[in-house]
């Protein structure tokens, strides 16, 4: 094993471009490509515009939307934010009451405090052991006054994926618009707007190997939806999302979502390969528990606890590795994960537990070196496992 070698193990925080990208944004930067405004009504504007346009014909064909659906946006954060927040207050005269989850991303938790403080009423709905939110639970919290249900449709930190098909025909028999934060879930699972009961959806381009700083909010064309704008300022994005678009960015976008189409369903099957491996090798360590469901989860993510073994020591064995105790944003600020929290772990178990998320550029070797490292915690390298749920 090399002891020097870094191993990435959180593609869930953020993916390497893909190198098949990079010459189509250069396309788009220079005198020499389309690198004018394509706000602007003169040649150079135009064909960056038309550029633009392909690129979202090709993410609305990665969703099966139609083009005019997708509005571009700076990343998913500000996706879910003009989603819950142009929703609320664009539907305030139909009522103030929104539900989601305990168990979602910041950007939408945050989203939803700063509404409460704007007069709405919240409810978040608790998930069970393993991270699914139950359908009985969200029937009973919808009233009258919901205007929005808004949910992640597979957890950043567990991988876990809800069942979207019971959830959405649920608001969508009382009329509620459904919002899905699909920044994990795209190019690991097939997205299908055409099927699935959602009015509204998010997407980042950094989470499937395209650049950061671009994403997108799907939003329903019929019957139609309103949103009430964040940015002020022109006509951009049907009014919806005022600002020079950033061509080069939006460009990459769709590249890659044209790769991960034709990609998906093969890095899929290589990445449940890799979990199955990585699964196998951490049962073989003494208490080790699996957080969330290893069925109904995303083929990338395993989030693991480390049951008796401190987090130094933790660190320790894994300075060389990139995972994640949390979500990116929580790393941040250092908070323990409010998901694991909200599974009833103990701050000793949260402590302990690691995230791995896998990738493209992920090998077999990868996985063998990284379980070496992990026995090293252990004084007789592992032995029998007498705690892993694996629902």
């Amino acid at each position: 094993m090399n002891q020097h070698r870094p191993l990435y193990f959180d593609y869930a925080a953020t993916t390497p471009l893909d190198e098949r990208i990079i010459s189509v944004m250069q396309s788009c930067l220079t005198f020499a490509g389309d690198f004018g405004n394509p706000a602007s009504s003169h040649q150079f504007g135009s064909q960056a515009l038309s550029r633009i346009d392909e690129a979202r014909r090709l993410v609305a064909a990665f969703i099966k939307a139609p083009p005019a659906a997708v509005i571009w946006t700076s990343s998913a954060t500000e996706a879910n934010n003009l989603a819950i927040k142009g929703i609320a207050e664009f539907y305030r005269f139909r009522g103030n009451h929104i539900v989601t989850s305990t168990i979602e991303h910041k950007s939408i938790l945050e989203c939803c405090r700063t509404l409460e403080t704007r007069g709405f009423k919240v409810t978040y709905l608790k998930p069970d052991n393993y991270g699914k939110i139950a359908r009985a639970d969200l029937e009973q919290a919808l009233t009258p006054e919901t205007i929005l249900l808004t949910l992640a449709h597979a957890n950043s930190e567990l991988g876990v994926v809800q069942d979207i098909e019971a959830m959405g025909q649920l608001a969508r028999s009382r009329d509620i618009p459904f919002h899905l934060d699909c920044a994990q879930s795209a190019g690991k699972i097939p997205l299908d707007v055409s099927k699935m009961p959602v009015d509204l959806l998010s997407l980042s381009a950094h989470k499937m190997y395209g650049p950061k700083g671009i994403g997108a909010l799907y939003l329903r064309l019929k019957p139609p939806l309103r949103l009430q704008p964040l940015l002020h300022g022109g006509t951009q994005e049907r009014g919806f999302r005022a600002g020079t678009l950033a061509t080069h960015q939006i460009v990459g976008f769709g590249e890659a979502c044209r790769l991960m189409q034709q990609d998906w369903q093969l890095l899929s099957e290589d990445l449940l390969a890799l979990r199955l491996q990585l699964w196998a090798g951490l049962k073989e360590l003494p208490d080790v528990m699996l957080n969330g469901s290893y069925q109904d989860c995303l083929p990338s993510h395993l989030n693991v606890c480390f049951k008796n073994v401190s987090p130094g020591a933790l660190s320790e064995a894994l300075k060389a590795v990139a995972s994640a105790s949390g979500s990116a944003c929580d790393s941040i600020a250092a908070e323990p994960s409010h998901v694991l929290q909200a599974l009833g772990r103990s701050k000793a178990e949260i402590a302990s537990s690691r995230r791995f998320s896998l990738g493209r550029y992920n090998t077999k070797q990868d996985i063998d070196e990284l379980l070496q490292r992990l026995k090293t915690l252990y004084p007789n390298g592992g032995g029998d496992n007498h705690d892993h749920s694996n629902k």
